[in-house]
């Protein structure tokens, strides 16, 4: 019973509401993944009261608090998630509402009790209201196939031939194309906030006699303003890094043509970790 008005509780005082989600907590006793009567209960209860309905778009992401180690905490928050994600099914919710099913393990706190922390033993719901419209990122990033270093090439950035800019004009047909691929990147890391990346920067034609200090500036320099500018426009900079490579990481070689020299001049996102 103690544990159903915590449930309760928690779903009254901490639902999370904005234009677009409402966020659902529920609780597991330490070390357990399995999900209790009560807690299905309640996930009863929401369905009940269509606070998670058939054509919403769902994330279901486990936690654990600090006491275990890492692979044991990422393990269990990941058999949490699964749980909830079979009770949801249960209840009639199909198998492409939920987009996201994954264990984010132990929430890291400074202090962290003998006992552990019972409010970090928990999986969120997270359920976009139906009807919501999402950008369409889907030539960049296919949601349902994506890894963990999987580099995503951004092949409609293009920069001022030796420059490390964008062409500020946006009505030059090259500009217009790099904001806007830009700007997919941006939609697709603020819908899925537990991405972090790292933006890699690359030029192309390498020469005898050429300065790799400058190679490397210049690549460093690309990539540290795709980082900005995703960072300008809403995504938090603590999720992003960035990094120059210069002529070392070639797609083709050698450079024959210049749509070979086009390839190795890029700006790529590798996603360093997902849901």
């Amino acid at each position: 019973m103690k544990y159903l008005l915590l449930l309760l509780l928690c779903l009254t005082g901490t639902l999370t509401a904005t234009a677009q989600a409402d966020t659902f907590s529920v609780y597991f006793s330490l070390g357990a993944a399995e999900v209790t009567s009560s807690s299905k209960q309640v996930i009863r209860q929401l369905i009940k009261e269509h606070k998670l309905v058939h054509g919403q778009r769902i994330y279901v992401l486990g936690y654990a608090d600090q006491l275990g180690d890492d692979s044991t905490n990422q393990v269990l928050s990941q058999r949490r998630a699964e749980g909830v994600k079979a009770c949801l099914a249960a209840q009639g919710l199909q198998k492409e509402d939920i987009r996201v099913c994954a264990g984010r393990g132990a929430i890291v706190r400074s202090e962290q009790a003998k006992e552990g922390s019972a409010a970090d033993r928990k999986v969120l719901i997270i359920a976009y209201k139906p009807g919501t419209v999402f950008p369409d990122y889907s030539s960049l990033f296919r949601v349902d196939t994506l890894k963990v270093n999987d580099i995503v090439t951004l092949d409609h950035v293009h920069f001022e031939m030796g420059k490390t800019l964008i062409w500020p004009d946006r009505t030059l047909p090259e500009a217009a194309a790099s904001y806007d691929e830009l700007d997919k990147v941006v939609e697709f890391l603020k819908e899925y906030s537990m991405v972090t990346v790292r933006i890699e920067g690359h030029v192309c034609c390498p020469l005898p006699g050429n300065d790799s200090t400058e190679v490397l500036r210049m690549s460093a320099e690309r990539a540290y303003y795709v980082m900005g500018y995703l960072a300008s426009h809403g995504v938090d900079r603590k999720r992003l890094s960035a990094v120059g490579y210069g002529t070392s990481r070639p797609f083709v070689h050698p450079e024959r043509t210049p749509a070979d020299e086009a390839l190795n001049r890029r700006v790529a996102v590798r996603l360093l970790s997902l849901w």
